[in-house]
């Protein structure tokens, strides 16, 4: 529904461009990405078993299952728009700039106008290593266990902690996210599925299909480890990152803390969310908070010998 609300808004000009890469690819990167983010999540190897359990699209159980249906959504797209007017794209490591050069080409925009580099650790795209994963997957935890709200802790000072990491180089030895070979072999097979269908949707296709199956070159033994301990400099660098984002001295302004009352809300909803009715919880939570506020705000012009106003 809300593709073809798109599709009705734009009008008949809409074109849809999709960016596709291997699941084998993304799998690493998605899993980094909500440990980054502050979710909790398993380590890499147990959220593979779940995520890899069922082919993509058939449930839609969460975000991930959603964005792996590959098929699934260029099917959507051009079962509303029209074949002729959806164009997919397979990114490819060899060729990076294929896929800004083909977004140009589609927009008549100068070429080269959208390699622009990242310019700090915020928009950087290097990977974590396994102990920064681990070391980032750990935090979370440990601040939820402590009741930190989650807008505190990751969209804040979290959130810039991870972006000071990410402007260094990891040293090599500390190796690199890689799939167990059972997890590359399921994406593998996955992938054929994907590009069978993407073969017979008669969209545009710019790039090569088969590299949504290609092998995976450097899978490895299962169980992966989990790492135990942290190299200490990124440790270091997690808590210069954090201070100087508190601080503003990382070139921004500082974020306040919330009020005591946010806090409070923010607790309540995290524990709201897990249960059923949720939704219409929080909303007398909402309102609980606010007549706690007029009443507090009463009280001290009361003391204060104001009489209040309606």
């Amino acid at each position: 529904a809300t593709a073809e609300n798109f599709a009705e808004a734009l009008g008949g000009q809409a074109h849809v461009a999709i960016t596709l890469r291997p699941l084998s690819e993304m799998l690493g990167s998605y899993w980094q990405e909500i440990v980054k983010n502050g979710a909790i999540t398993p380590p890499f190897e147990k959220w593979l078993s779940t995520s890899l359990a069922k082919p993509p699209g058939e449930r839609r159980r969460n975000a991930w299952d959603k964005q792996s249906d590959q098929a699934g959504i260029v099917e959507r797209w051009a079962r509303i728009l029209g074949p002729d007017r959806v164009t997919v794209i397979i990114a490819d490591k060899a060729e990076p700039e294929l896929v800004p050069s083909s977004i140009e080409r589609l927009l008549d925009l100068p070429g080269g106008m959208l390699n622009d580099p990242a310019a700090d650790g915020s928009a950087a795209n290097r990977s974590l290593s396994p102990a920064e994963a681990e070391f980032f997957r750990q935090q979370n935890i440990a601040f939820r266990e402590n009741e930190v709200p989650f807008r505190e802790f990751a969209l804040a000072y979290r959130r810039r902690a991870v972006a000071h990491i990410l402007m260094t180089e990891p040293d090599p030895a500390e190796g690199r996210i890689l799939l167990p070979d059972w997890a590359a072999e399921r994406a593998t097979a996955y992938g054929a599925q994907i590009a069978d269908r993407l073969a017979e949707s008669e969209v545009h296709l710019v790039g090569d299909l088969a590299s949504l199956h290609a092998p995976v070159s450097s899978s490895v033994p299962s169980p992966l480890p989990v790492p135990e301990s942290v190299p200490i400099d990124v440790a270091a660098q997690a808590v210069v990152g954090s201070v100087m984002a508190g601080t503003g001295r990382d070139g921004r302004d500082p974020q306040p803390l919330p009020s005591t009352a946010a806090l409070t809300a923010e607790v309540i909803k995290g524990r709201l969310r897990k249960l059923p009715g949720g939704a219409t919880a929080l909303r007398g939570a909402r309102q609980a908070l606010d007549r706690g506020e007029q009443l507090a705000r009463r009280a001290r012009l009361r003391r204060s010998g104001t009489q209040p106003t309606r």
